[in-house]
């Protein structure tokens, strides 16, 4: 049993007859709007939208607050998806350094960086932790700044008690980083969408992601097929703002089910993240904090001196797969050295709702033989 247990980072399925009644009435059942009632509950006087990407719901945003042809201030350790749709926006972005504790933007750089073409600031909740809200909330109200929350990691993440996604003039989710549901973004409005979206329907490329939410299809294709995959992927992805298909709707509305459980799952994630957390600093590697954090990712900075690459490579031939999000982040520069730094240290550590103690255990001990 030993040899075809692998872990991974990307929401995955436990396989088992449930799961697999589960998908199955995914795609048999209709769409299911009791969910759409429990996220209204969640983000009280807002409008939330489902769309089939969390990039969509960036997209969604940058239309109806009417942001272009301006500056945006931004992390520069975030995703470099965001450079196209800057583009065609017209967007110029100011990179803020980043922290190298906490992985987000440093609050107390971004005052200093505002002209008078700056019209918004894209708070981006890396890896499931808080930025600190009530300052940027200060900064943005004197110089009367739009906020835009970038909640793709955060999603269930609370700041002082309140929501994450509530704290600025719209905010966006990207669903399947924390849930096996293939695909999906949400977008948080303060107002009715302006414009209806075009429907989608399940495609090849949600066959595939279906597939490698479980275990032993993700060890196939990473290890035989990962760069086909990743054209694929990359190719099929709608240019235009959509809706999230039923089927994924549907495993989504499966997990999720509504706030309390929620913060179940929520709950027993930082709880296993704690125990990895523990064991990882043991070995010398800087993890975030745990305050404020809902833990959609486990990340770490691999000790000064070790080789991140080699480390990752070495763990996959223990099963481990861990990634590095984000090697490749949209902003590196002799400007910026903290966030070049930690591009090269990143690492993140498999961490699934369905884990038990037996499953940390193997992460643990895998990862400690290895030092």
């Amino acid at each position: 049993m030993e040899l075809f247990m692998k872990y991974f980072v990307h929401p995955q399925f436990k396989f088992n007859l449930k799961n697999i009644l589960l998908i199955k009435w995914a795609f048999l059942a209709p769409l299911n709007k009791k969910v759409k009632k429990e996220i209204e509950k969640m983000f009280p006087q807002r409008f939330a939208y489902f769309t089939d990407m969390g990039r969509s719901a960036f997209k969604i945003i940058l239309d109806e607050l009417n942001l272009k042809n301006c500056q945006i201030i931004m992390p520069s350790f975030i995703c470099d998806i965001f450079l196209p749709i800057l583009k065609a926006y017209h967007l110029s972005p100011i990179f803020i350094e980043t922290n190298e504790k906490t992985f987000n933007f440093k609050e107390n750089e971004i005052e200093q960086k505002i002209t008078p073409q700056t019209k918004a600031i894209l708070v981006s909740h890396t890896f499931g932790l808080a930025c600190n809200l009530e300052k940027i909330t200060q900064i943005a109200q004197r110089h009367n700044l739009k906020i835009i929350e970038d909640c793709s990691h955060s999603f269930g993440g609370e700041y002082q008690g309140k929501a994450l996604g509530l704290f600025g003039d719209a905010s966006f989710f990207s669903l399947y980083k924390l849930f096996p549901c293939l695909r999906g973004g949400m977008v948080i409005l303060k107002k009715p969408l302006s414009q209806p979206l075009k429907k989608t329907k399940f495609t090849l490329r949600d066959c595939f992601s279906l597939l490698n939410s479980f275990s032993f299809f993700s060890f196939i294709f990473k290890t035989f097929f990962q760069e086909q995959a990743k054209k694929h992927l990359r190719a099929e992805k709608s240019k235009t703002p959509a809706t999230l298909n039923r089927v994924s709707f549907n495993l989504f509305a499966f997990n999720f089910k509504n706030k309390a459980n929620l913060i179940k799952i929520l709950e027993k994630r930082k709880k296993t993240a704690l125990e990895l957390k523990g064991a990882l600093e043991g070995l010398g590697f800087l993890c975030q904090p745990q305050e404020n954090n809902s833990f959609t990712f486990l990340s770490c900075l691999c000790p000064i001196g070790l080789s991140r690459d080699r480390l990752v490579l070495s763990l996959r031939k223990k099963g481990i797969f861990t990634t590095r999000i984000w090697k490749n982040p949209i902003k590196t520069q002799p400007d910026l050295p903290l966030t070049l730094e930690i591009s090269q240290r990143i690492i993140n550590f498999p961490l699934q709702s369905f884990f038990q103690t037996k499953d940390t255990q193997r992460v643990i001990a895998k990862s400690k033989s290895l030092f």
